[in-house]
C-alpha cells in the first residue's frame, strides 16, 4: 500500500521509496502504477534543501532518479540520459548527476501534485 506524506511548504505529495534501484524505463512504470509520476530535479532538490523529515530521512544515502532528462539534445546520444540526485539528507547537500537511463539502476520515489 502506498502512503502519501504532503509538503506543506511545496504542495507537492510524496509516496514511498521503491524497495530496490531499477533502471529509468522501470521507475517511470512504477510511478505511475502507485498514483504519481517521477519528480523533476528542482522538486527532489526542494526536499534535500528544506524537506520535512517525515519525508527524507528515509532517503539518506541513496541515488534517486528524476523525470528530467534530456530529451530535446541535438546530440542523439544525450536523449538517453537522466538527472539523478544523491542525498545526504542530514547534512542538506546532495550531488546531481546525469546518467544513462537504461545503464544504471536506482531509487525512486513518486511525487503528486494537490
Amino acid at each position: 500500500m502506498n502512503i502519501w506524506i504532503k509538503d506543506q511548504k511545496t504542495g507537492l505529495e510524496w509516496g514511498n521509496i521503491s524497495t530496490s534501484p531499477m533502471d529509468w524505463n522501470k521507475a517511470e512504470v512504477w510511478c505511475r502504477k502507485q498514483g504519481g509520476r517521477q519528480p523533476k530535479v528542482w522538486e527532489l532538490l526542494s526536499l534535500l534543501l528544506e524537506g520535512p523529515t517525515e519525508i527524507t530521512d528515509v532517503m539518506q544515502n541513496k541515488v534517486f532518479w528524476t523525470g528530467s532528462s534530456y530529451l530535446n539534445h541535438p546530440y542523439e546520444h544525450l536523449t538517453s540520459l537522466a538527472y539523478t540526485i544523491w542525498f545526504n539528507v542530514k547534512d542538506h547537500y546532495g550531488w546531481v548527476y546525469h546518467n544513462y537511463k537504461e545503464d544504471f539502476c536506482y531509487y525512486t520515489r513518486p511525487v503528486k501534485l494537490y
